[in-house]
């Protein structure tokens, strides 16, 4: 994935229980210009979140105990801020689950099985546009040499 926002490296939180899963999307999305983080439970993937304040969240729907659709809300209300973009996948294409991952917050839903070149651009695209759609977002919560005093 060649390199999009303006900082010199991206962090993507992927929030997957399956492991292979994780290293599936690892492996998709990975590349010298971005930083992975992984979670495996609604615990961790909110203290990473919180902590690492990632430029993207991939969410799996689907979290064992938990479900995602209540992740990404815990998420979205803590991102008020700082308006992480979070995509949601699933195994479940039916509209109704589609829908309930938008109205939770998400900017995007994707279907697994994936397709490599469909969620490499869906996901390249919104990076693309994530210090466009806030300004705090450049500013007053990225510490690299992109911000300004």
């Amino acid at each position: 994935m060649s390199k999009v926002c303006n900082h010199s490296v991206f962090k993507i939180l992927i929030v997957e229980t399956d492991a292979a899963s994780r290293q599936l999307l690892r492996l998709m999305l990975g590349d010298n210009n971005c930083v992975m983080i992984e979670a495996t439970s609604r615990d961790e993937a909110i203290s990473k979140y919180i902590q690492e304040r990632p430029d993207i969240v991939i969410l799996d729907t689907y979290m064992g105990n938990y479900n995602g659709f209540e992740v990404c809300k815990q998420m979205t209300q803590i991102s008020a801020v700082y308006r992480t973009p979070i995509v949601m996948v699933s195994n479940f294409s039916d509209h109704k689950y589609i829908e309930q991952g938008y109205e939770a917050g998400a900017v995007d839903y994707i279907t697994k099985p994936f397709d490599l070149f469909e969620l490499r651009s869906r996901i390249r695209l919104i990076l693309e546009n994530c210090d466009s759609k806030d300004p705090l977002n450049n500013v007053a919560f990225r510490s690299d040499s992109t911000k300004t005093s």
